[in-house]
């Protein structure tokens, strides 16, 4: 199908899509699928529940990665190849990849320090045509 199509009208229609389901899903913040939730160990279990209420709660998480520490809303969690990921909204910390405030995934394996702040954030945002639209399952995702 995307050979036939331009590139935006493909990211267009995707992201049609992924609105649409949103639109017809129950309507709750997070949607756990356990199946798709591959929780290696206790640490990673736990964060993922953090996670899981971060998001349901609208609320800032902080933590470090790749030994910066960031802060960020927490917008999805789910599994691209196997790997638990999180896509957050960066809006401080540090960053070795470019600057802020920006969109990026983290792999859950890589994230320590793991706190929910007590400040809340709005709930969606926008996001950049073509970006960060590929997951094999999607856990969770902020209203």
């Amino acid at each position: 199908m995307q050979s036939d199509l331009d590139s935006a009208t493909f990211t267009a229609y995707i992201e049609h899509t992924i609105d649409f389901v949103a639109s017809i899903a129950p309507k709750r913040s997070v949607m756990p699928d356990r199946r798709a939730s591959p929780s290696h160990n206790k640490r990673e279990g736990r964060m993922e529940k953090m996670i899981l209420e971060a998001i349901a709660n609208k609320k800032l998480i902080e933590f470090v990665y790749h030994n910066l520490p960031r802060v960020a809303e927490p917008h999805v969690y789910g599994v691209t190849n196997g790997v638990s990921q999180l896509l957050g909204y960066q809006t401080g910390g540090q960053s070795s990849n470019g600057g802020l405030p920006d969109w990026r995934r983290f792999d859950l394996s890589q994230i320590s320090r793991l706190a929910i702040l007590s400040q809340s954030f709005p709930g969606r945002r926008p996001i950049p045509s073509g970006r960060h639209s590929s997951w094999d399952s999607r856990i969770a995702m902020v209203d």
